[in-house]
């Protein structure tokens, strides 16, 4: 990988220039697809939902579907032990549930357990969890190589949390705008919320319109993300 794809996820100035910038970068390696997790905590809360490129949708849907801060347990252990190792290997470390198993089961696709699990790790505690699928189904990964990559995530995840944490200015929500981005932070549609909260889509599309503005980012994903790293929203 040049120097100066690292640079330009270090140099980025908006989640999605980094976002676009990582991808290239982790395509370069070989990687044909991966997804970032934000989590918070040991209790591994999710800060957002995850963003992937290359993965079906109805992969990406199903995993969101269920409870899979606590039953992945390639997350879990890659984060526990801060090294970077393959699905098989991080499933194979102990024993695992029947919960854990089926969700294993239903993720399985060709290939997939040959992916990556790398964590990374940020301030107050935001840890990262980055999984990447290589196009090579028998790639074997030197330390060397998966010390590399960890570092390219692991500048990835910091640049985000600069992005979205600590270059901010004061604002204030309403509590309805609050309400609002609770919603969409659980992945609710403008039409499911207005329907919750007894409104028109209009209606909310404006509030999240003045809540952009107000939080100084341009859509419903890095706004979600930002209130509740900031502890706006929980």
């Amino acid at each position: 990988m040049p120097k100066n794809a690292i640079y330009a996820i270090a140099a980025s100035k908006t989640p999605a220039s980094l976002w676009r910038a990582s991808v290239r970068a982790f395509r370069q390696e070989g990687f044909v697809a991966g997804s970032y997790d934000m989590i918070r905590g040991t209790n591994y809360t999710p800060v957002m939902r995850s963003v992937s490129f290359g993965y079906d949708d109805d992969i990406v849907n199903s995993y969101h579907s269920m409870d899979y801060t606590r039953l992945d347990v390639a997350a879990r252990r890659s984060i526990a032990t801060g090294a970077v190792m393959t699905w098989d290997e991080a499933w194979g470390k102990g024993p695992i549930t029947l919960e854990e198993r089926q969700f294993r089961e239903l993720l399985t696709l060709p290939k997939t357990f040959n992916a990556l699990a790398v964590p990374c790790f940020g301030p107050c505690q935001r840890i990262g969890y980055v999984s990447l699928l290589p196009s090579d189904e028998g790639r074997i990964f030197s330390a060397g190589e998966r010390r590399f990559l960890q570092t390219v995530a692991q500048v990835a995840h910091l640049q985000l949390c600069e992005l979205l944490f600590t270059k901010h200015s004061e604002f204030a929500l309403s509590p309805r705008e609050r309400e609002i981005l609770h919603w969409v932070a659980l992945g609710k549609s403008n039409t499911v919320i207005a329907q919750l909260l007894n409104c028109s889509a209009n209606t909310v599309d404006t509030h999240l319109r003045r809540t952009y503005a107000k939080m100084e980012v341009a859509d419903r994903t890095t706004a979600a993300i930002k209130a509740i790293g900031l502890g706006m929203i929980s």
